[in-house]
């Protein structure tokens, strides 16, 4: 069904009902929400700090009534028809759905729907590199509204920074795709967070956080590859950090498909999205702040 058409799922046909049911549904609520804990048995010791904090999602993923609208962005998209794709928000938004929501049950979902038909090797990564080109420009356009949104704390925690926190921002070193830790990054400097967004490779994005020195990095994980590198990357930005030891935090795309490796992994929490990301930096680094007074 197109945006702004009516209709009832009969008049949408029988197999195409059932493929958005029995397949897409199923693998971008995956995506959006990741597996459920790793049960006890399958966990093991492993070497270095453990994860202090690990919320890959409770439960089954349930459905958001947005899901339609992130499979229709991502084709949209993925044809080049980036004003039809312009069109589609700017429905959704007179309608009455929040930038919030935009962000997180359309813009991020179509983004990982469109990155798992790289994997999947049903888009070509010329394919989704222009699909989310038109991503990035409509999520830029949204960024004002949002940044200008009321609250400035955390609307589901409830929880208040007694003074500003500051937080850096990446991806691993070389990654192209930067969507995701940008939008996180628009939800921290929202709640009036001191932010910035590393870029460059590792000596670069090394020496970005040293001048800065945040409380808290974090780091966006978009592959296996990923994740596989970013034990050393972590451990090279602990050793260059130890005079302001920066709380760390991962999560990304790829982080519910591989939680074992995560696992492995010298960070202080792991977090399914923005909102949750930003709820539990600003539980940690409060502890933190009251244990060490």
């Amino acid at each position: 069904m197109k945006s702004g058409q009516s209709g009832t799922p009969d008049q949408l046909g029988q197999p195409l009902l059932e493929l958005l049911l029995n397949e897409v549904v199923p693998r971008l609520t995956r995506l959006a929400c990741g597996p459920g804990p790793v049960a006890p048995n399958e966990r093991v010791t492993w070497p270095g700090r453990p994860v202090a904090s690990m919320n890959l999602g409770d439960g089954p993923p349930q459905v958001g009534p947005l899901l339609v609208h992130a499979l229709e962005l991502a084709q949209l998209c993925q044809q080049g028809r980036g004003d039809a794709a312009a069109g589609l928000i700017k429905q959704l938004r007179q309608s009455g759905v929040p930038v919030e929501a935009i962000f997180l049950q359309v813009v991020q979902p179509a983004a990982q729907h469109l990155g798992q038909g790289w994997s999947d090797d049903r888009l070509s990564f010329t394919d989704v590199t222009i699909a989310l080109g038109h991503l990035q420009q409509l999520f830029s356009g949204l960024l004002d509204d949002f940044q200008s949104g009321s609250g400035v704390h955390s609307p589901a925690s409830g929880l208040q920074p007694a003074t500003t926190f500051s937080a850096f921002f990446c991806t691993m070193p070389g990654a192209m795709h930067r969507l995701g830790i940008q939008m996180v990054r628009a939800f921290f400097a929202r709640a009036g967070w001191r932010t910035r967004l590393g870029h460059g490779e590792e000596a670069a994005l090394i020496s970005q956080i040293t001048a800065m020195r945040p409380q808290l990095i974090g780091l966006s994980l978009n592959s296996e590859t990923d994740i596989r590198s970013a034990g050393a990357f972590i451990l090279r930005v602990r050793n260059a950090s130890r005079s302001f030891d920066p709380l760390i935090m991962v999560g990304g795309a790829a982080v519910p498909f591989f939680p074992r490796l995560v696992e492995r992994l010298d960070a202080d929490c792991v977090t399914g999205d923005a909102t949750d990301a930003l709820n539990q930096a600003v539980r940690l680094l409060t502890e933190h702040s009251v244990g060490s007074r």
